[in-house]
């Protein structure tokens, strides 16, 4: 996956990010953040991981489930079924204006 292109400030209800890929006849998949808190097992809080998503480009990142700060968008190639072990990272920034 090549890079992702847009804005890392996010202050509105959504943005949206581009991504290509170098190779024909990939798809996509992608995700914000890989973990959230989920659940607190004898006083430690146990993280699970979020799913991949199909997706494409332009895609919209849509920040209403979102907290304040920094998160991660995240997207990998899919060819053939074999994902792209190594996902392309975009730091984005939500924030109030």
């Amino acid at each position: 996956t090549g890079a992702i292109t847009g804005n890392r400030k996010v202050t509105k209800r959504s943005r949206t990010f581009t991504f290509t890929s170098p190779d024909p006849g990939v798809s996509f998949q992608c995700r914000v953040d890989a973990t959230k808190r989920r659940y607190k097992v004898r006083k430690k809080i146990r993280k699970q991981a979020v799913a991949w998503q199909p997706c494409a480009s332009p895609y919209l990142v849509k920040v209403g489930k979102l907290k304040l700060g920094r998160h991660n968008l995240q997207v990998r190639a899919v060819f053939n079924g074999v994902a792209d072990p190594t996902p392309t990272v975009k730091v984005i920034r939500y924030k109030r204006k």
